[in-house]
């Protein structure tokens, strides 16, 4: 079979960064591979790690202010259904592509290596860095608020706390895959604790009043007084809340079995973190007053409104671990894909290097410093919140039509998983990331910081054709130059005479 338009492009432009790939290794990094460990119970801790986090327990308090009791139970279950929609798509794509480039490696398949190098310039300059950034600050907020400070007068030391998170995950990462794989294992039981606490805590606390169900919260007239605005901009927490699960795919290089567990700890992973998540926001509505349910740290109002100071202590500090192994993961999976981006002579070479314990070393340490970088300069939740979400939702929305392009380009390719209802899960999945992205930058109450990112996610774009043509340019200047420096050389002689 001939070579596709698209083999052709990433064959002349996978030189733009040629790979001399050093590595410690002599065995798996000798070959720029990383080691086959993770199972599908390893793979599901990971991702019921990630969205069991910052999301699940920060995104309901700034889904209240926006859209109330209902309208947030209506919003999680849509968002949900959204994000399942995605996995699937991410499903397909994982077990035709393995690769720990993920989206990196559809998109150059699909579209050609500047997509592929655009993306991988914005996830680590605005997605990937900004979403640790912000899962790091989450945590830091709730432990800043377990220890007996309160996080809204301590700016500093939230900043502080964030800052040491990265760095411990960093580190964890540093160790090797098994290490930061162990961390996710042993959060995750903090995780499934916090849940059944605050289900057992509101269950028991309603039992102990004694008193009218609150289904008043549940009666308010939300279709009534319905603001486009407000439905979007609730939209985009549920985003947050359900990000992170997409870093399963550039893991599928290290899965034992890639074929049969990435479609499955996609499936089990969305649906329970759904349910577990609705359940969740009903025990916050059946407990707290409304006054007190539309706040960055609700799970700490609900706390203390049961079991005073002492409970909001030590559930606020269980909640910064859950939210710490969203960080972790999210550390993990950028990496891989920068490593593989590397590997396949888009990124800079350095981030390929493979130390002795099978680990992106550089590109570890890389997203690490940029992330901690991005806390020193944005410190507040909701602008980093803003920051990032503009480019992932970009990317999900390329991720769905680089679906669909390579149904096109490569029908015939074995495919150990077909997404359901093609090709209307992936049109609906992309679709509904564009209309979000079109109405964010054009909401005066979003549209500066959205255009900003907008612009940061596009400038792989020119610095891709920079960097390819650099030697031309480079030629084409001195030439410039030298024609210029020998004109104004014949201008002052003969004024000279």
């Amino acid at each position: 079979m001939p070579p596709t338009a698209n083999e052709h492009e990433a064959g002349s432009e996978s030189e733009v960064f040629s790979v001399a790939l050093p590595t410690a290794d002599k065995s798996n990094a000798s070959k720029g591979e990383l080691k086959k460990t993770i199972t599908f119970t390893d793979g599901l801790a990971c991702v019921l790690g990630s969205l069991i986090g910052a999301g699940m327990f920060v995104s309901p308090g700034m889904m209240f202010e926006r859209l109330g009791a209902f309208g947030s139970v209506i919003a999680w279950v849509a968002g949900g259904a959204l994000a399942l929609s995605g996995a699937l798509c991410y499903s397909e794509l994982a077990t035709l592509l393995v690769s720990a480039g993920s989206e990196s490696t559809y998109l150059a398949k699909a579209f050609g290596n500047v997509w592929a190098f655009a993306y991988a310039l914005m996830l680590f300059v605005v997605v990937g860095s900004g979403g640790v950034a912000a899962v790091a600050s989450a945590s830091a907020i709730y432990f800043v608020e377990g220890i007996g400070y309160d996080a809204g007068t301590n700016e500093r030391l939230v900043q502080c706390v964030a800052i040491g998170l990265v760095l411990f995950c960093a580190c964890m990462n540093l160790l090797g895959t098994s290490n930061a794989v162990l961390v996710q294992r042993i959060l995750l039981v903090v995780k499934v604790l916090t849940i059944m606490m605050v289900l057992g805590c509101a269950g028991i606390y309603r039992a102990a009043l004694q008193t009218i169900p609150r289904s008043d919260v549940f009666t308010v007239d939300f279709f009534g007084g319905f603001q486009l605005q407000k439905l979007v901009d609730g939209m985009f927490k549920v985003v947050f809340a359900f990000n992170g699960f997409q870093y399963l795919a550039p893991l599928s290089e290290e899965m034992v079995n890639p074929d049969r567990d990435v479609p499955r700890v996609f499936l089990a992973g969305m649906t329970s973190v759904t349910a577990l998540g609705l359940f969740v926001i009903i025990s916050f509505v059946s407990v707290l007053p409304l006054d007190k349910m539309s706040a960055e740290r609700l799970a700490s109002n609900f706390f203390h409104q049961i079991g005073g100071v002492p409970l909001k202590c030590v559930a606020s500090v269980m909640i910064a671990f859950c939210a710490a192994g969203s960080a972790n993961f999210k550390l993990i999976g950028c990496s891989r894909i920068f490593f593989s981006a590397a590997r396949d002579g888009i990124f800079p070479k350095q981030f390929a290097y493979v130390s002795e314990r099978n680990v992106p070393t550089v590109s570890i340490i890389a997203t690490s410093v940029w992330t901690i970088c991005i806390l020193m300069v944005v410190s507040k939740l909701n602008d980093v919140l803003k920051y990032f979400l503009i480019g992932q939702l970009l990317v999900f929305a390329a991720v769905g039509l680089a679906l669909i392009r390579l149904r096109s380009t490569m029908p015939f390719a074995h495919r150990p998983y077909r997404v359901s209802l093609y090709p209307s899960t992936p049109v609906v999945f992309s679709g509904s990331c564009i209309f979000m992205v079109v109405y964010a930058l054009f909401d005066p109450s979003t549209a500066k910081i959205s255009w900003c990112s907008l612009l940061l996610t596009f400038m792989g774009f020119p610095v891709w054709y920079l960097v390819k043509h650099s030697s031309t340019i480079v030629s084409v200047t001195s030439k410039v130059s030298t024609n210029i420096a020998s004109s104004m050389s014949n201008v002052l002689n003969r004024s000279g005479r």
